[in-house]
């Protein structure tokens, strides 16, 4: 394989706390080659976004590297400034955040937000920069961009927003793009959009993607291989067909069995805990069981109602 365009390479990560310093992420180790969709999964708490946050500079003041190297372009960017980490961010390295009401600035319109980072790395004029960015909101499938590009990111969507962070992310034609948790707050049929939209823009520019999620049929979808995050470690990696159909850990194999099963009803369904702890209940509730529990269940006095409930939305003339 070719020389990996980004290298984590046994990085560790600890918190200052209270009760002293505490090591959250252990000697992580991954690759990232170009024109890769890269997808890292595992429970909240794993250490994904952490891991992500590292790349770009961004982990709270009150973490700190204590091994490891972060390698693109043969710099390690753990080791580079602030202001050395500003002409990489953005340009080269770009991240869409988990929750796009928080991650745009509310006080901004939508289009300058994107228009500020073309300027801020290119040398593209004002009028240049806002007609770039009426082109990536086209690129990304905004309606009526010119509208969008003059309001407020809470007169939009959760899914139009998720794309003017989409935008800003790619205006630079960055080589990396982290997508962490991208579609966590949006609905089934956006997140399927959103998902091919990342696809689609991957296959024309040819950069490479990190995709995290929990969403293990997302990450299925989308990624060319898979790292498996665990309490702070890589449990396994693989390449996504491999580790999808022949899980070799039992961790991975107990994040998959976790799905519940289209075929049978279980009366518990089986955590990761259960698996690893191998206290699995196999019981299956039949279907005048589940009856009977319906019956018992919508017997009793509701602990809410709504009743005629109306909701007016006034625009301005």
């Amino acid at each position: 394989m070719s020389h990996p365009l980004l290298h984590i390479h046994q990085i560790s990560i600890g918190f200052q706390t209270d009760n002293g310093f505490r090591e959250t992420l252990q000697q992580v180790d991954f690759q990232l080659y170009k024109n890769e969709i890269l997808g890292i999964v595992g429970e909240s708490g794993s250490g994904k976004s952490l891991t992500s946050l590292a790349v770009l500079g961004l982990l709270p003041s009150s973490a700190k590297i204590t091994e490891g190297e972060i390698l693109y372009n043969g710099d390690d960017l753990s080791t580079l400034s602030t202001k050395q980490l500003r002409k990489i961010r953005g340009k080269e390295i770009s991240m869409i955040f988990q929750e796009p009401m928080s991650s745009l600035n509310p006080s901004m319109k939508c289009g300058p937000q994107v228009t500020e980072i073309l300027l801020e790395h290119t040398a593209l004029s004002k009028k240049e920069a806002i007609a770039e960015t009426l082109q990536l909101f086209e690129k990304v499938k905004l309606p009526r961009p010119e509208s969008i590009y003059d309001v407020y990111p809470h007169q939009i969507s959760g899914g139009q927003k998720q794309r003017v962070m989409i935008a800003m992310a790619i205006a630079c034609k960055p080589k990396i793009l982290i997508a962490d948790e991208p579609t966590t707050a949006l609905d089934v049929t956006v997140q399927k959009e959103i998902l091919l939209l990342l696809k689609s823009l991957q296959q024309e520019t040819e950069m490479s993607i990190i995709f995290i999620s929990h969403d293990l049929a997302l990450v299925s979808e989308i990624s060319d291989r898979v790292v498996v995050m665990y309490q702070g470690k890589i449990v396994e990696q693989n390449s996504a067909s491999a580790l999808f159909l022949q899980p070799k850990e039992t961790y991975t194999k107990a994040l998959l069995a976790s799905k519940p099963s289209t075929t049978e009803r279980l009366k518990k369904l089986p955590t990761v805990k259960n698996f690893l702890e191998n206290t699995i209940s196999t019981t299956v509730e039949t279907k005048s069981e589940r009856e009977k529990r319906h019956q018992e269940i919508y017997a009793q006095s509701p602990l809410l109602e709504v009743v005629n409930v109306e909701k007016e939305f006034v625009s301005n003339p």
